[in-house]
C-alpha cells in the first residue's frame, strides 16, 4: 500500500477478551474510549470470537508484555484493517502490574492495532516500552487523528 492502511472509522470496530476479568474489561474498554476520543472510531464489546479484535492472554518472550497488530485485507482496491489482535504477556499480568501500567500498555497495544507505530519520543505513549507515560501524547493524537474518521469513510 502507498496509503497509511487504516481501519473504516465509519463502523463500529468490534471486540471481544475471552476468559477476561473485570479489571482486563475494565481497562480495556477505557482504552477503547481513549483511542475513540482522539480518532473518532466506535468500539463495542461482543461475545464472540467473530469480533473484529480479539484479546488474549499468553506466554510471550521476555521482555516483551504485549503485542499488538492488525491484518490489512485489499478490498475494492483500498487497503484496510478488518481483523486485529492484542495479546498480554500471562507472566506479568499475573503479577498484578499498577493500574496505570496496565492502561498503558493495553492503549499502546491498541495503538498498534490501529495503525500506530513506534516512535523515539518518550512524550509519546507509542515509545517503545512502558515508560511512565500513561496517555496518548501530542503525536498518538495527531497519528490518530488522521487514521480516523477525520480522513473519512473507507467505503
Amino acid at each position: 500500500p502507498t496509503k497509511a492502511v487504516r481501519w473504516n472509522p465509519c463502523r463500529t470496530i468490534t471486540w471481544v477478551w475471552p476468559g477476561s476479568t473485570a479489571r482486563d474489561r475494565y481497562w480495556m474498554t477505557r482504552s477503547m474510549q481513549a483511542v475513540s476520543v482522539f480518532s473518532g472510531m466506535s468500539f463495542r464489546q461482543v461475545g464472540t470470537l467473530r469480533a473484529d479484535i480479539v484479546v488474549r492472554i499468553a506466554e510471550l518472550a521476555p521482555p516483551t508484555v504485549g503485542l499488538g497488530g492488525a491484518r490489512a485485507t485489499l478490498r475494492r482496491g483500498v487497503w484496510r484493517y478488518e481483523k486485529g489482535t492484542i495479546t498480554v504477556d500471562r507472566s506479568w499480568r499475573a503479577k498484578r502490574p499498577s493500574d496505570l501500567k496496565y492502561f498503558s500498555l493495553l492503549q499502546h497495544e491498541l495503538g498498534h492495532v490501529v495503525g500506530l507505530r513506534h516512535v523515539n519520543s518518550l512524550a509519546e505513549l507509542m515509545y517503545p516500552s512502558i515508560h511512565g507515560q500513561w496517555k496518548f501524547g501530542p503525536g498518538d493524537k495527531i497519528g490518530l487523528r488522521l487514521l480516523g474518521r477525520r480522513s473519512g469513510c473507507i467505503l
